[in-house]
């Protein structure tokens, strides 16, 4: 089983800061653990699927425009798994 590598920090980062939130409040809305969020952040560990789910449909429910967008997510991640369009 290959190992798919961590998303980068910026589109993580970038989204969490767009928000204004910090890494605890951040994991909270998404509903995971604040330290597996940072290891995810830090590029520590890969998220997994459902933590992806997570972070585009917190993206999709979040009102105020963000400067990262679902499809920003999506294609950084299909990217590092060489998934084609």
């Amino acid at each position: 089983m290959s190992k798919i590598p961590a998303l980068k920090l910026s589109v993580l980062e970038q989204i969490r800061r767009s928000i204004g939130l910090t890494k605890k409040d951040f994991a909270k809305q998404l509903d995971i653990n604040e330290s597996t969020y940072c290891t995810y952040e830090l590029g520590v560990r890969t998220p997994s699927a459902h933590a992806i789910y997570l972070i585009m449909r917190f993206l999709k429910s979040y009102k105020p425009p963000l400067s990262v967008t679902i499809e920003d997510v999506l294609m950084d991640y299909k990217k590092k798994i060489r998934i084609k369009k």
